[in-house]
């Protein structure tokens, strides 16, 4: 049983171990095949449905078993490792490396020794995912061929993360792995696709329309971030095919893939009628403008996202005369001179002492700007990699300010 032996995880858990002292279920996977052993509390403190399980009077309660038979073996070691450390591993050494799963000889009891527990799920030897929950920065800007190759098959681990943290509601592990996604689609983004990597596309495709539903009144995230890909990459996906036999194969997907492709249609047809840029207007309310400037890597593109603020949002607009194009753009806070209320940005900020932005128009610059973008990081490095990537001419100074505990948002152009 030598080679059987768990490390112990580096935790300290809040409640004083109580997590770990609790009485442990059993999780079975991959039609019966592989099994996983949790302690009760970690699952009910993360997951409504587990904790109606756990706590309460079926079947599975009494037999402390947890039927996810229909679920492959990695994504539930993923899923259970985020459970106990808020993370999920999904590569190591330059390639996508299944999380290895041991079954004990003698199933468990929930009568353990206080000194001695640890989870019963090995996840050892593992390495954690380099960075903040987005961060996995391509080097040089440069792609190789097996880096794409990573990414494809990644795009995927992210997806069947999602899907099975949707379904049992652990929402930290659901904004987690579609963030991974996003970044995984955004390097991958503006590449030639060979045979093999429109495979994963293929089958990410699949896999999302399959496995998750469409939301009443919203659109469901990972499939507008598959679909969003697709309408970018549609002439060089579609080469063979591909994409036409997805859309007569999944009506939902279809049905949203034409939804955004007729967005970007009008987009184009608007910014055919109208040569330059002149500004940017402030948007507030729920509903957000068809033109309003999208995140660079799809995100919301709300700027008070993720918080109770009302939904903010820029909204370019546009002129013929070449004289009033804009150049450049200026984000200025109230006690700064230049400070112009009309232009004020409403962000999350207790204080409303709110930045404003503001357009400038030089005629002496022959560059005009003609693209807008925003950028949501965490970290410095992280922004110089998207203004590469988007090819921008300049970006403001964040504008939240300290609005947002950890993202930073700028406006990129060129």
């Amino acid at each position: 049983m030598a080679e059987n032996k768990v490390k112990v995880l580096p935790l300290e858990p809040s409640d004083g171990g109580a997590a770990f002292s609790s009485a442990i279920f059993q999780i079975n996977a991959e039609k019966g095949t592989r099994t996983f052993y949790v302690h009760r509390n970690i699952l009910s403190q993360n997951s409504q449905p587990f904790k109606s399980i756990v706590d309460g009077n079926w079947e599975e309660s009494v037999k402390r078993e947890i039927n996810l038979e229909e679920w492959d073996a990695d994504t539930v070691s993923r899923m259970i490792e985020y459970l106990y450390t808020k993370d999920y591993t999904w590569q190591k050494n330059g390639k996508v490396k299944p999380v290895p799963v041991i079954v004990p000889e003698e199933p468990p009891t929930g009568e353990h020794s206080p000194d001695a527990v640890r989870p019963l799920t090995p996840i050892s030897g593992l390495i954690e995912y380099r960075g903040k929950q987005r961060r996995l920065c391509q080097r040089n800007g440069q792609l190789g061929h097996a880096d794409k190759e990573i990414f494809g098959k990644s795009s995927l681990v992210h997806t069947k993360v999602y899907a099975l943290a949707n379904y049992r509601a652990i929402e930290g592990l659901s904004e987690l792995a579609l963030d991974r996604l996003l970044h995984s689609l955004s390097v991958f983004q503006s590449t030639e696709f060979n045979p093999q990597q429109i495979g994963y596309i293929v089958e990410l495709v699949s896999y999302a329309y399959e496995n998750t539903c469409w939301r009443f009144g919203k659109p469901e995230p990972i499939r507008q971030a598959v679909t969003r890909f697709i309408a970018l990459e549609l002439t060089k996906l579609n080469s063979t095919g591909e994409i036409s036999i997805l859309m007569s194969t999944y009506e939902d997907f279809a049905c949203d893939l034409f939804s955004d492709l007729t967005r970007r249609i009008k987009l184009a047809e608007r910014g055919m009628r109208h040569k330059y840029l002149a500004g940017v207007e402030v948007h507030t309310g729920a509903s957000q403008p068809v033109n309003c400037i999208q995140d660079s890597q799809w995100r919301s593109s709300n700027i008070n996202f993720d918080t109770t603020a009302e939904p903010v949002c820029l909204v370019p607009y546009y002129t013929e005369d070449v004289d009033k194009a804009c150049t450049s753009f200026k984000v200025i806070r109230p006690e700064e001179e230049g400070y112009d209320h009309r232009y004020k940005i409403p962000t999350n900020l207790a204080s409303e002492d709110y930045p404003c932005l503001i357009s400038i128009c030089d005629r002496d610059i022959q560059n005009k700007v003609s693209h807008v973008q925003l950028a949501r990081v965490d970290t410095d490095k992280e922004l110089v990699d998207i203004k590469e990537r988007f090819g921008a001419a300049g970006a403001t100074r964040d504008i939240l300010g300290h609005a947002h505990d950890s993202d930073y948002l700028f406006l990129m152009w060129k």
